[in-house]
């Protein structure tokens, strides 16, 4: 099967590997130790980038295989991840799903469609998701009010239950 990456929430994908390294370097460069490489990376940014900084960025090994939408994924429609997910992975494939958009109520309804479609679990090996809990740290910044810390439990579990290896992120 193939290795692919979707990346929701990429940014650029950076010049430089370093402890401000986007989230797409950080997969390609840990990935590329362990001798494994991606043969498709979708990467979704709702942030404007500029094209040609964003292309030029771009090791040789990866062009190829890379596809920016440089637009915010959708809960429904053709921006939806998943729509793209289901026409290009197959059960054989190891693919890797990192969601960090930080659209609250965009992300929940992302994960709670892999929780309830096994068209879109089955597929999924191992999802990465920055899940907004209430912590005092975070209060200030993640609005509307998140999640409590004992629902990422509950999701995680359920998760790990339909077979996704699930990592808190970052």
């Amino acid at each position: 099967g193939k290795l692919i990456l979707f990346d929701l929430g990429s940014s650029e994908f950076g010049k430089n590997v370093d402890i401000d390294t986007t989230s797409t370097r950080w997969f390609y460069e840990y990935y590329k130790r362990l001798d494994l490489n991606f043969d498709r990376i979708i990467a979704f940014e709702a942030r404007v980038l500029n094209a040609t900084v964003a292309w030029e960025q771009l090791p040789e090994d990866v062009f190829p295989v890379y596809t920016l939408i440089n637009t915010g994924c959708t809960v429904t429609g053709k921006f939806n991840p998943w729509f793209t997910l289901q026409k290009i992975a197959k059960p054989e494939d190891h693919v890797i799903v990192k969601l960090d958009i930080d659209t609250f109520d965009v992300e929940r309804a992302l994960v709670d469609q892999i929780a309830n479609d096994s068209a879109i679990h089955s597929l999924i090996d191992e999802l990465f998701f920055e899940h907004h809990v209430l912590v005092d740290e975070m209060r200030a910044f993640w609005r509307p009010p998140p999640d409590p810390l004992s629902q990422s439990y509950i999701l995680f579990t359920k998760l790990r239950q339909l077979g996704i290896r699930m990592h808190g992120w970052p």
